[in-house]
């Protein structure tokens, strides 16, 4: 059941988050920024509503349960490859020079560690810091 659920929770975030930004847009850099702004966007009305930050459900139960439950650790690696490809698309558009192979991981890590951020801190603006962060990333 908790597989299922990590399923339809990458779907949604795939589709709301990821899907839809490159719906609106194909300029790679509009992209980087909108996946960013609606993170942060949906984090700050649950900071609004509810006083705190509750970070990435993915990272969060996969912290959690990843060495005691292999399926939910093989769950969230895979909604970590659908994000992933995303960012190397969007890496990928960009006009940076060299070697872009890994710059789609080294977004998504990126994207994990500013939601961690933001959890820890109580604070959604962390999510802005990774923004700029994956601004310098991509080398811009």
């Amino acid at each position: 059941m908790a597989v299922a659920a990590v399923q339809r929770a990458a779907e949604l975030s795939e589709d709301y988050i990821y899907a839809s930004t490159f719906a609106e847009t194909a300029d790679p850099l509009g992209r980087l920024n909108g996946i960013y702004t609606k993170v942060y966007d949906m984090h700050a009305s649950m900071h609004r509503s509810e006083g705190r930050c509750r970070g990435c459900p993915f990272v969060n139960i996969g912290v959690e349960l990843a060495t005691t439950t292999e399926e939910i650790r093989i769950g969230v690696g895979r909604a970590f490859a659908r994000f992933t490809k995303y960012y190397q698309a969007i890496a990928d558009e960009l006009p940076a020079a060299g070697d872009k192979s890994d710059l789609g991981a080294s977004l998504m890590a990126n994207m994990n560690g500013c939601l961690v951020a933001s959890k820890i801190e109580n604070r959604p603006e962390a999510i802005l810091d990774g923004q700029a962060r994956a601004l310098r990333i991509v080398g811009l």
